[in-house]
């Protein structure tokens, strides 16, 4: 197959667009400054297919890169989470993971840091216990070891103090079957039964 001339090479803050052309076809692509000085590429020379299937992946990787630093710039995201907005995005999955690791590695990207940011959101805010808490965070991808980190960050008392407050704020039914369903309620907070039953006693 026949290869590809190099035409045009362009720097620019933003990287190098290195434009290519086999006949009548032309693709122009943005790659980093890094990347292009070790091609060692000059306008004129050709290149092969699969390097120019290279020149396009590495484009791509870094418009997801750039996207990347925009989804993470407006909210905490896992990294599981973030790869599948890039997939939704257009990018290729093997791009949408290399752009994510990148972001980890350069700190963008800390699921600890996020989860326990999130944590004490929901402690302040929602009120939840331990269990609720743990399982919002894993069905947003967060990772066990995030999500074990961020649960251990937050102190005991705080989860106590909320509680002992729900049970303050509404009063517990004097019947059975309306306790059962108060101490369920509860419990759909994140809160075990042995918690929720020291709360109301000690309230």
């Amino acid at each position: 197959m026949e290869n590809y001339i190099i035409t045009a090479i362009v720097k620019s803050p933003a990287g190098v667009s290195v434009r290519i052309e086999r006949g009548d076809e032309g693709e122009e692509y943005l790659i980093s400054e890094k990347v292009f000085r070790g091609l060692s590429y000059t306008e004129g020379c050709e290149i092969s297919c699969e390097e120019a299937e290279s020149l396009r992946c590495e484009a791509e990787y870094l418009r997801a890169a750039a996207r990347t630093l925009k989804i993470l710039s407006y909210s905490s995201h896992s990294k599981s989470a973030l790869v599948r907005k890039l997939c939704h995005y257009g990018f290729d999955r093997e791009i949408a993971i290399r752009a994510a690791d990148s972001a980890e590695e350069a700190g963008d990207l800390d699921e600890k840091r996020q989860a326990a940011h999130l944590c004490d959101y929901y402690i302040r805010h929602k009120y939840w216990g331990k269990k609720r808490i743990a399982a919002e965070l894993m069905s947003r991808g967060y990772g066990k070891e995030a999500v074990l980190h961020a649960i251990a960050s937050a102190e005991d008392e705080r989860f106590a103090r909320n509680l002992g407050r729900l049970v303050e704020n509404k009063p517990v039914p004097e019947d059975k079957e309306g306790r059962d369903r108060y101490i369920a309620s509860l419990a759909r907070m994140g809160y075990s039964v042995q918690e929720i039953l020291r709360a109301i006693d000690e309230v």
